[in-house]
């Protein structure tokens, strides 16, 4: 409905998850995940993706914690 054909192009997204493994495991971990971003469609099968995302967990590998990443994607569907 936009007039504009960049912001025709743009998306925004957002994605929340969560991960709790099995009580006693040696990789026992409870972990919550957020990550926004905005994808602009270059053609109907090309897309590029910038997102942020941050994860905070209890437990795993490294002790948990808060961890914080910057991605840029490009995609393209055959």
């Amino acid at each position: 409905m936009a007039s504009s054909d960049f912001l025709k192009k743009l998306e925004l997204v957002g994605r929340y998850s969560n991960l709790n493994t099995p009580e006693g495991a040696e990789w026992e971990e409870q972990s919550d995940q957020y990550a926004f971003g905005l994808n602009y469609w270059l053609t109907w099968r090309s897309v590029l993706k910038v997102a942020y995302q941050t994860t905070d967990s209890v437990g795993g590998h490294d002790g948990g914690g808060t961890t914080n990443s910057f991605f840029v994607h490009w995609a393209i569907g055959f």
